[in-house]
Formats: C-alpha cells, sequence, structure tokens
C-alpha cells in the first residue's frame, strides 16, 4: 500500500468515523423526541381520564338532581291526595304546594276520586332536548296502553340555578270492557 493510498483510505475511514457519530447523535435525538411524544401522550391519556371522570361526575350529579325533583312530585301528589282524604272531597282540597293557597282541584265526592284510578305514570325530563320530546314519549305511551283509560293528569315545572324539570303524571285505570 503507498503512503498516498494509506492517507486516502486514513481519510475515508476518518469521515466515515464522523458520519457514524452524527447518525448516532440524529439517533439519539430522535430518541428523546419520541420519549418527549410519548410523555405529551400520557399527560394528554391522564387530561381525558380527568375529562371523563368530571363527565361522570357531572351526569350522577344530574341522576342525582332528577330523582330529587321526581321525588318532590312524588311528595306533592302524595299530599294533595293526604289533603283530599281529609277534607272529604277533593273540591275543598287545595294543591298548596304546587299551586299556592286557594287553587281548587277538583269537585268530585272522595269515593269516586279512589274509585277514579288504579295506577300513576311517571314521565319526567331535565334535559331540553328531552323536554322537547315528553309528548311524544307520553303519545307512544298511551298507544301502547290502548287497554288504559287515562282519567287525570298532572302537569309540573320545577327548576333550580343548573336544571328544569319537566314531569307529566298521567293517572289510570282499566278502559272499561263493553
Amino acid at each position: 500500500m503507498s503512503p498516498t493510498s494509506a492517507v486516502a483510505d486514513h481519510g475515508r475511514a476518518v469521515v466515515d468515523h464522523w458520519r457514524m457519530v452524527a447518525d448516532h447523535w440524529r439517533m439519539v435525538v430522535d430518541h428523546w423526541r419520541m420519549v418527549a411524544d410519548h410523555w405529551r401522550m400520557v399527560v394528554d391519556h391522564w387530561r381525558m381520564v380527568a375529562d371523563h371522570w368530571r363527565v361522570v361526575v357531572d351526569h350522577w350529579r344530574m341522576v342525582v338532581d332528577h330523582w330529587r325533583v321526581v321525588a318532590d312530585h312524588g311528595r306533592m301528589v302524595v299530599d294533595h291526595w293526604r289533603a283530599v282524604a281529609e277534607q272529604g272531597t277533593p273540591g275543598r282540597a287545595l294543591d298548596r304546594a304546587a299551586h299556592g293557597a286557594g287553587r281548587v282541584l277538583h269537585s268530585l265526592p272522595i269515593a269516586e276520586v279512589f274509585a277514579m284510578f288504579t295506577g300513576v305514570k311517571i314521565f319526567s325530563a331535565t334535559k331540553a332536548k328531552e323536554r322537547e320530546e315528553l309528548g311524544e314519549h307520553v303519545t307512544r305511551w298511551i298507544k301502547s296502553n290502548s287497554d288504559l283509560e287515562v282519567v287525570d293528569q298532572v302537569v309540573r315545572q320545577s327548576s333550580d340555578n343548573e336544571f328544569h324539570c319537566l314531569s307529566i303524571l298521567l293517572f289510570y285505570r282499566q278502559r272499561a270492557v263493553s
């Protein structure tokens, strides 16, 4: 090997060495970019998990609030019929909780009231879309229960700072067989 070719080979080896060093550092930089991307994804994942649980907690708060409203409506119905029973006729019973003092609800004798219905179906909605569709749900239920006769209905709305609940109570009995 001639000295010129040895120098040339050495020069190529040095260039190859520095190319390998540059490639190594490119791989190191790419590795740390991937590590950073990985941790960004981990942080994003936990943010999504936290958001998910916030939604779940909000959902259950709404469910609890909904059932509180349903329970309030149920108490109002029970209070109304207690007042009817105590007064002797519904014409003298006042639904003070729902309508304020002075509003007369019915004028039937008490025996007719208790013979008037055998069941109550409650429809309730707290979300705007559900409230818009509530009438359709009631209509479907009535059509699918054609053996029942709706003898009375009560519509109630209640609200707080965040939630607005609309409830429709249908009092029914078996349809008389003709």
